[in-house]
């Protein structure tokens, strides 16, 4: 594997976290989304954000992969309340931060 190929795979793994966490804020400030899916959505963004978690972010590769699986986590808990139009406001925010 060359060095251009290890940073688009960084580069697509960084672009699925940010999108992750996204779509988890949308839903949190979202009024149809229950309050206990929002306090799922914010805890995952919480532990996201966190200096203090099960791994240090600077750890090299593996630093935000715990951080990963909590927001994936989170974001499977509440599925059923992320409609279309927040992924499509997700998907432009995203858009427009990468391009």
């Amino acid at each position: 594997m060359n060095l251009n190929a290890l940073k688009q795979i960084a580069i697509d793994a960084g672009r699925a976290l940010i999108g992750n966490a996204v779509l988890l804020w949308l839903a949190s400030t979202n009024n149809k989304t229950p309050a206990w899916a929002k306090a799922i959505a914010v805890s995952g963004l919480i532990y996201l954000i966190n200096p203090f978690d099960a791994i240090p972010d600077p750890t090299p590769i593996i630093g935000y992969g715990d951080d990963a699986g909590i927001l994936t986590v989170a974001l499977a808990q509440i599925a059923a309340y992320i409609d279309a139009q927040t992924r499509a406001q997700a998907a432009d925010l995203l858009r427009r931060w990468f391009g």
